[in-house]
């Protein structure tokens, strides 16, 4: 009610206040900036192009909080403006990205930023093109090379469950790969992987985060 009649200096100097709240020691005051974040970019879209790229890095170490909440509002925020995104802030579209497939190492079916962290995955992938997303991948991959076996819960079918590891490779990459055959497929098969640990999710939310990933 208050974000569109509200003059643009009005609107960006509260922007620097949920900014500098960011910095609070309170999970819950740097939650509730957050949320109040999102919506002021979701409704001011006119000022993104100076918001956007001032909120950037408090909104990528957001993304990072050792606070669950926070980080599934910092993803929120960003996926409320992720048609802005690769406009706004193309240079740091990579960053971002490797920051959210390597978040996918730490979730689980408890985390409250799972469906968030996967629904923004899923929308900037559309936004890079082929060749772009793979080179960022290829960085992102480095981190499963050297990844535990992580355990995987598959559905066999309605009455029986299997369960198997599955074993990320801990080496270095094939021989094709290393001379420069299927390098965009490895990469890709070495971090898409990670989507699957979420196919089972308890929450549909997330599995259906998931598929569009």
């Amino acid at each position: 009610v208050l974000l569109p009649p509200m003059s643009d200096e009005i609107a960006l100097n509260v922007s620097r206040s949920l900014l500098v709240m960011q910095e609070r020691t309170i999970w819950e005051v740097r939650h509730g900036a957050m949320l109040a974040l999102k919506y002021l970019m979701a409704v001011r879209t006119d000022l993104l192009p100076t918001l956007l790229p001032r909120a950037a890095p408090t909104l990528l170490a957001a993304l990072n909080d050792n606070n669950d909440d926070v980080r599934a509002a910092a993803a929120d925020s960003l996926h409320a403006v992720a048609s802005h995104l690769s406009l706004q802030l193309r240079p740091m579209l990579p960053a971002l990205l490797r920051q959210l497939w390597d978040a996918l190492l730490d979730l689980d079916d408890l985390t409250a930023s799972t469906a968030s962290v996967i629904r923004l995955l899923a929308q900037l992938c559309t936004t890079l093109p082929y060749a772009t997303l793979c080179d960022i991948l290829s960085h992102a991959a480095d981190r499963t090379q050297h990844a535990h076996t992580k355990r995987i819960k598959v559905d066999a079918d309605d009455s029986h469950t299997d369960s198997y590891s599955a074993n990320y490779p801990l080496s270095g990459p094939s021989d094709d790969v290393a001379q420069g055959h299927g390098a965009d497929d490895s990469q890709l098969g070495l971090v898409v992987p990670r989507l699957l640990a979420f196919m089972q999710h308890p929450s549909p939310d997330t599995r259906q985060a998931e598929k569009n990933a």
